[in-house]
């Protein structure tokens, strides 16, 4: 290497070394804007979105959503259900009756006054293999016993207001399916007065308002919030087939006290299931058995 090569390489070296340290990348625009923090980009909202928040959170019993967040019971099962039957128990059972009364209303106005004509249900081979189960009318009208369970086991006041309205939601859509489209089962050819309790039943309930089974949609929504409540609070498995068992002979009792046929109860579970799973979403934070102390 000659004189002048090596001058040239020390003095690159030299720059390298002393040279002002190279300034750091510049962050594209799109990365600046995910830099921006969380909670500022969450004020960045359109007028409209932030006008429908603050009518929601007038209605914190609504806004606050169930998530699996819910505090886990601190104490034995029978500590968390105890508390939730015995709170607002006066005001509950008049709600419920009241409710009821509400409910039969519209329920015998719709059956007098359909909108259209009444549809006859169609039997399936499984309708024609059910017999004729007279005994079965006690476990059928113990219905009316079984959808308070779930409104009574409800601690809070906003627990208990948030149930009573899904179970009101479902009540009213059957009720509108029934005026829009009425139904009603064959008539049944064994005579029936002979029965203790029948001959009521026959002049207070006719056969129509069968498709979908209000019976059925109203007990396997109950069933739904009741196993769900028993299984947070950790109730033993005995309670919770009981739960089970008291749906499925409602269920039964209306294909063999022949109110309804297989149709009408397959449809009215189904439109049980699609309030009851919102409706274990959409709810408040659930409470504890301490916090009624």
């Amino acid at each position: 290497m000659d004189f002048e090569s090596r001058n040239a390489f020390f003095s690159v070296r030299t720059a390298n070394v002393g040279g002002s340290i190279p300034s750091a990348p510049t962050i594209p625009a799109t990365a600046e804007a995910h830099a921006v923090p969380v909670a500022r980009r969450r004020n960045i909202a359109v007028p409209g979105r932030q006008r429908l928040f603050g009518v929601l959170k007038l209605f914190p019993a609504l806004w606050s959503v169930q998530t699996p967040t819910d505090s886990l019971p601190r104490q034995p099962w029978t500590a968390e259900i105890g508390p939730r039957l015995r709170r607002y128990f006066p005001l509950k059972l008049m709600l419920i009756t009241g409710l009821a009364w509400l409910f039969f209303i519209g329920y015998f106005y719709v059956l007098r006054h359909p909108a259209y004509a009444v549809t006859v249900m169609p039997l399936t081979a499984l309708d024609l293999t059910i017999p004729f189960q007279p005994q079965w009318l006690f476990v059928y009208l113990s219905l009316w016993l079984y959808v308070g369970v779930g409104p009574g086991l409800q601690l809070t006041l906003a627990e208990l207001a948030v149930y009573i309205l899904w179970m009101g939601a479902l009540c009213t859509t059957g009720l509108v399916c029934f005026y829009l489209w009425p139904t009603e089962v064959p008539a049944l050819t064994l005579a029936t007065s002979d029965f203790p309790g029948f001959a009521m039943l026959r002049r207070v309930d006719a056969a129509g308002n069968a498709c979908p089974s209000l019976h059925v949609a109203a007990a396997i929504f109950t069933a739904i919030r009741v196993e769900d409540l028993l299984r947070w609070a950790r109730s033993p498995v005995l309670l919770r087939l009981l739960n089970v068992a008291w749906f499925a002979a409602i269920a039964y009792s209306t294909l063999v006290v022949k109110q309804h046929v297989v149709l009408d109860v397959l449809v009215g579970a189904l439109f049980g299931v699609v309030f009851a799973l919102p409706s274990l979403r959409w709810r408040p934070r659930r409470g504890t058995g301490s916090d009624a102390i």
